[in-house]
């Protein structure tokens, strides 16, 4: 039995099984007919009015199968066309990924996100953010996790935040600082750059938070994905603010 023969009979016993089990009106038939090759229909045919009805005779079926009880069929057919290992999140909600939504990535996507999270473990080493210790016995371990983003030149960012709602205060911390800007402030500064013709500019301070030195001791488990073969149970005794400390802005 060749490939199609097989195909064509698994799609039969499926279609025989759904109507036995989901009994109800016949789906929307088109007025052409079904047992006509697709090849005979495209025959003398416009292309996109053949595309557009295509189009339709699709939403028509899944409308009617979700209608009457098909829903279980419709995740079925769609769980075999995708295959497994291949899932791409939500671009509109990168933000809201985890770590392990990164790793159900195909590995063309997964390596450029898996390089961005290196840079940031790099910033954190290379301005000396914590020490490697083992933890410390009745102390508090801060959890984190990883933020990723993608900017408008489609570079891939990620950025290691510690979980600061589990810090206590006057324990883990002592005061919060919140680094804010009124409106007038922005809006008087655009006028007077106006009226006496300024060029403006902008910068951003990479990892600004990373320069605050702390002074409580805190520690932090190591970060999801990067947890050092051979030292698994150690974590981060942090010497600087990090992202999502309760007192990183006023360290900064």
């Amino acid at each position: 039995m060749t490939d199609e023969q097989h195909r064509s009979q698994s799609t039969s016993s499926h279609s025989d099984h759904f109507q036995e089990t989901n009994p109800g009106p016949s789906p929307p038939h088109s007025s052409e007919d079904p047992n006509q090759s697709l090849g005979e229909r495209s025959e003398g045919s416009d292309d996109s009015s053949k595309s557009a009805k295509s189009v339709d005779e699709v939403e028509e079926t899944l409308s009617y199968l979700a209608k009457h009880g098909g829903v279980r069929y419709l995740n079925t057919l769609l769980a075999a066309a995708v295959p497994p290992g291949s899932e791409i999140p939500d671009t509109r909600n990168i933000r809201e990924w985890s770590f392990k939504d990164i790793m159900r990535m195909p590995s063309v996507q997964q390596k450029d996100w898996i390089d961005a999270c290196r840079q940031e473990l790099d910033s954190l080493q290379e301005r000396r953010v914590y020490d490697l210790v083992n933890p410390p016995q009745g102390w508090r371990v801060i959890k984190n996790r990883w933020v990723f983003d993608q900017k408008t030149d489609r570079r891939k960012c990620a950025r290691l935040v510690a979980r600061g709602f589990s810090q206590v205060e006057g324990i883990d911390y002592d005061n919060v600082f919140s680094l804010v800007v009124r409106y007038e402030s922005v809006r008087l500064m655009i006028a007077l750059a106006a009226q006496q013709q300024w060029h403006m500019t902008s910068i951003d301070v990479k990892t600004a938070f990373l320069y605050g030195e702390l002074d409580e001791e805190l520690f932090m488990e190591q970060p999801e994905g990067f947890t050092i073969k051979g030292q698994e149970r150690k974590v981060f005794c942090l010497k600087r603010a990090l992202y999502g400390l309760k007192q990183a802005a006023l360290q900064w």
